[in-house]
């Protein structure tokens, strides 16, 4: 068997077959195969920030979005459902792309070995991992190596001896993840990232971490991050508000409000911040404010976006509003949201992301808590990332710029698939915390 330079080939256990020589061919076009396809239901697409069992990574390059980005759909009419074409790494919008072994060779090999070979080809994904089998008579039987696709031809051979195989098929593998930062390979080479380094642009953040948040995992995009695990990091309770944000974890104190987990770690060992709303212990009263404010950013040097997760559960939460100080003058409510927003204190944080490239100058940022009055309105902030984007970036020239488009996970070059902001809030929620 020989599988060279077209793609990258691992040693499975002995094929129950001789392998057979490549020399003194006379091929033989086997015309008459139906291509089957079986799919192996181990799937690691760890980024599923809506849950419909399909890659994050592969919707947004294929700019698969709502309605038609049902796991079970088949929007391209070619026989195989949108999971079968996301596992394998190919097009949903093209019959021409599909899975499936494209041709096939059948011929007598006359050197040493003296018996038929058969040959199959397809179009091999970077980084997918194939197992292709073949039917002879009534028994399925395996080519005796993996593949891996290279985003090439890939093929795979074996001496079959009589009759002629009938059969051919694709398995999958798991795909891998040398790094163990939550993205396979295919969706590694998709985004320009290496699956062999975790942090691709050495910023100290994950790759799969950056690509959540909305940043390019490929540049040095990260200014600051604070998830309260040990300390307030960079922002700070200060004067002029009525009660502090209180740094906490396992719970806030009062029942049916707050969180029972963080973000960061999803467990209840993990710290957030949170703004206490019990009587005579904090923000209970409607009206009352906490400020939690940041160090100061140079906003002339740098184009900044805020992305942080928020937990707001309880009959009686309020309001949480980011501001932004710039040029001598606080800008309120630049993002806001009022009342329940989580059904119970263990469902997951929800994720916010912000474009603050409007502002100039020396910059601030704040978090104000405003209560609705009760104790049931203990509301949560954690992972507070504070990133460098692009704002001049707009590829397609529709009203979204690059760094809102990453952060919605539209596509940055194709205007007709996105959607005219009103203003630069954008919001992802995000179902299931995230390792």
């Amino acid at each position: 068997m020989s599988n060279s330079n077209l793609a990258h080939s691992e040693q499975k256990s002995p094929s129950p077959r001789r392998l057979g020589s490549l020399q003194k061919l006379q091929p033989n076009l086997a015309v008459a195969f139906a291509l089957v396809l079986a799919i192996v239901t181990v799937r690691l697409f760890a980024v599923d920030q809506d849950q419909n069992a399909l890659s994050d990574v592969w919707e947004e390059h294929y700019n698969l979005v709502a309605p038609n980005n049902n796991a079970g759909d088949d929007k391209d009419s070619d026989g195989f459902t949108n999971a079968q074409e996301a596992d394998a790494g190919t097009d949903p919008d093209s019959s021409s792309s599909k899975p499936v072994i494209t041709s096939t060779y059948y011929w007598y090999d006359d050197d040493e070995e003296e018996d038929w070979v058969f040959k199959a080809w397809w179009w091999g994904e970077k980084g997918v991992r194939y197992d292709p089998e073949y039917r002879q008579s009534s028994v399925w039987y395996d080519f005796g190596l993996d593949v891996t696709g290279n985003n090439g031809n890939a093929y795979s051979e074996d001496t079959v001896g009589t009759p002629e195989p009938s059969e051919t098929r694709l398995n999958y593998l798991a795909p891998l993840d040398s790094d163990n930062d939550n993205l396979n390979a295919w969706e590694e080479f998709r985004l320009g990232t290496s699956d062999s380094d975790s942090d691709s642009d050495d910023d100290g953040f994950r790759d799969d971490m950056e690509y959540i948040q909305g940043m390019d995992p490929t540049v040095a995009s990260v200014v600051d991050l604070t998830d309260f695990e040990s300390d307030w990091g960079s922002w700070s309770n200060v004067t002029g508000d009525d009660y502090d944000w209180t740094r906490d974890n396992n719970g806030t104190p009062s029942s049916s409000t707050g969180p029972s987990i963080d973000h960061t770690l999803g467990t209840s060992s993990g710290y957030y911040a949170f703004m206490e709303t019990s009587s005579g212990q904090g923000a209970y009263v409607d009206g009352d404010e906490d400020y939690l404010e940041s160090s100061t950013y140079d906003a002339d040097t740098v184009n900044f976006g805020l992305s942080f997760y928020y937990h707001m559960y309880g009959s009686e939460i309020g309001t949480l509003n980011v501001d932004v100080y710039a040029n001598g003058n606080w800008t309120n409510s630049v993002w806001s949201i009022s009342g329940q927003q989580h059904t119970s204190s263990s469902q997951s944080f929800t994720h916010a992301a912000i474009d603050l490239t409007d502002f100039t100058g020396q910059i601030n940022l704040r978090f104000r808590g405003e209560a609705a009055g009760g104790y049931r309105g203990d509301m949560a902030i954690d992972d507070l990332y504070v990133y460098n984007v692009n704002s001049s970036a707009n590829a397609d020239t529709d009203a979204l710029t690059d760094p809102e488009e990453y952060a919605l996970g539209t596509d940055t070059g194709e205007d007709a698939t996105d959607v005219a902001s009103t203003n630069s809030n954008i919001e992802l929620e995000i179902l299931a915390p995230i390792p």
